[in-house]
């Protein structure tokens, strides 16, 4: 009895030995992706680089700004302070107090006002 044809062809295929070339010949393209992927990777760590660099820059700058902020902070408290002690020595009330207390007497006659 003949065996089937299906059958046959798998024998003859599985007895072609498949030539397979022995010399490695590398495309032209791998070497053009790997120069590629080098200069992506370079460029990946110089701009990380730049990122962390700038990155410490601006919390230097932070810092100081915000240790100006509280030195002007204070004067603009200190300024405040002295204004109402300038305002509070010279009231007419302590004046007179302090007149008072030195035997001077107020003449009205004797007062100008002046205007700024």
């Amino acid at each position: 009895m003949p065996q089937s044809t299906a059958r046959q062809l798998n024998t003859y295929a599985g007895s072609q030995h498949i030539h397979k070339s022995t010399t490695k010949e590398k495309s032209p393209y791998l070497k053009k992706e790997l120069k590629i992927f080098i200069a992506t990777l370079t460029w990946m760590v110089v701009l990380g680089i730049i990122v962390i660099g700038t990155t410490i820059k601006l919390s230097a700058a932070q810092q100081s700004y915000q240790q100006t902020v509280n030195e002007l902070s204070v004067m603009v408290t200190n300024n405040n302070n002295a204004k109402q002690e300038i305002s509070e020595l010279g009231s007419q009330d302590r004046l007179s107090e302090i007149a008072k207390k030195a035997g001077l007497t107020l003449n009205e006659k004797n007062m100008r006002n002046i205007l700024k």
